[in-house]
Order: C-alpha cells, then structure tokens, then sequence
C-alpha cells in the first residue's frame, strides 16, 4: 500500500516469514488517539453542555467528514493495489442471509431483513469488488497529527477467514463506521445523566452525514468504486449496514447480553 502511495497505514518494516507463512511483523508506533475515544470525548462535552452538536466544543463533525475522505483513499489503493472484481449481490446476499440463520433473537425479524437482502439482488449497478478492511470501525482508526490512520486487517474475528479474504463491495467498511458511530453515542447516552436519546441521535445523524460526505467526495473523484445512482447507493449500503447489525447481534449475544439492545435498536429502522 505504501508503494503506490497510500501513507494512513503503519506500514511494515520487516516481517519475519517461515516459507509462505508470514510469523510476525514489525511496525512503527502510532502515536495519536483511537477515533473511538475522540467520538467521546465529543459525546462527553455534548451532554455536559447541551443543545446543538454543531455548537459544541467537542464537535467531531469535522474529523468524521476528513475520516471519511481517508477511508475513500483507503479504498481507492486497495482497488489499485489488488485490482477489483465484478460485483456479486447475489453472492453477497447470500452470505447475508446465510448469517442471518446462524442468530437468533426474539426481537430480530428474519422476514423483514430478507427482503432488504432480496433488493440488494436486484440492484443494477452495485459497484465493483474490491478488498476490504473487513471489521472497520471507529476504533480500528487513529487519529495523529499526520490525519487519520487505519488499523487491523484482519477482519471481523467471527467470521471464516476464507470469508474475510472475500473481495466485497467497500461499502461493507462505510456501513462499519456508520454503526460505530451508533454505538457511540448510544454509550454516551448510557453514560449520562438525563440519558436524553434527542442528543444522541442528533450526534449520531450530524457525524454520519460529514463521514458519508467526505467519503463519497473523494470515493466519486477517484471514480468507478461505488454504486451508481443513488439508489443503488442507498440500497446497498442498508443492506451492508443490516448485515453488520446482524453480526453485531451474535457478537453482543455470545460476549456482552446486556448491549444487544444496541445493535436491535438499529436494525428496526433499516427494515
């Protein structure tokens, strides 16, 4: 990725290999902070003052609209460096619907999020493949006074590596985002004292809104990543966006009960 000069990865200064196998690997340190803790740091001074997030001190808008335009980057060396692929939304779909079979909850309507799979199908003109990050979110990126880095591509842990390795449609790792951004500002709510859900969402709309502008400005100049048509745009990333609330289900059900509700609060609205 370095060599066609993509510079927001740490990238590799030696790896140790065994044959074909890589063993380990040496990086250079990052100093910075996790998006995640700057997403809080934002929420933190929004519920301590109140009102608009735009007039907050901590807003973060600016940094989701440049983390964004970084993860377009990002994508753009990918389909450099791996090349792209034909876009499978059959295939796709029915990897989503395969994981919907493997959760279960009383909450999760199985019918509803077949039929955004089923649209997904349908889509005429999804965008290419490409490699992915697989398991992006705000945690996975860190902020230095060089811009954002990405971290991690090793993809979600639940899934089959064989899958992971998958080339898929980049809007699997904007849809990763946008449900991190989710998760924080359902955090902070929990957190605070008057726990008002209005500062949360009005958080969580203004953040993906800058993160989905900065992304698709730099993604539409690089050209021929993303679907065409807004439509398709819209059509695909619900249902990247069900698939990862789905995961998120199985994932909070095996190791924290207690924040299922997050990931089920928002896959009611994407039906």
């Amino acid at each position: 990725m370095g060599r066609i000069g993509f510079r927001h990865i740490a990238a590799p200064l030696a790896v140790w290999r065994d044959g074909e196998v890589d063993l380990a690997m040496l990086q250079p340190f990052l100093s910075g902070v996790d998006g995640w803790a700057l997403a809080m740091t934002s929420l933190n001074d929004l519920y301590g003052r109140g009102g608009d997030p735009s007039q907050s001190g901590g807003d973060f808008a600016p940094e989701a609209q440049l983390l964004g335009m970084t993860i377009a980057e990002l994508h753009g060396a990918l389909a450099e460096a791996f090349g792209t692929w034909p876009a499978d939304p059959q295939g796709w779909a029915r990897a989503m619907a395969g994981q919907l079979t493997r959760i279960s909850h009383p909450d999760l309507d199985k019918a509803r999020a077949l039929e955004v799979f089923q649209k997904l199908e349908q889509v005429p003109d999804p965008g290419p493949s490409i490699r992915v990050h697989g398991d992006l979110h705000l945690a996975q990126a860190m902020r230095t006074e060089w811009g954002w880095h990405v971290l991690d591509f090793e993809g979600e842990p639940a899934r089959p590596k064989e899958e992971r390795r998958l080339p898929t449609s980049p809007l699997k790792d904007v849809a990763g985002i946008l449900r991190s951004l989710h998760y924080a500002a359902w955090s902070a709510m929990q957190r605070s004292e008057d726990k008002s859900l209005e500062l949360a969402e009005a958080w969580e709309q203004r953040n993906r809104q800058a993160f989905l502008n900065g992304y698709r400005e730099v993604a539409q100049s690089s050209g021929g990543i993303l679907p065409i048509g807004q439509d398709s745009f819209d059509r695909v990333l619900k249902a990247f966006e069900l698939d990862r609330g789905i995961y998120e289900v199985g994932y909070e059900l095996a190791n924290r009960p207690s924040w299922v509700e997050v990931p089920l609060a928002a896959i009611s609205t994407l039906y």
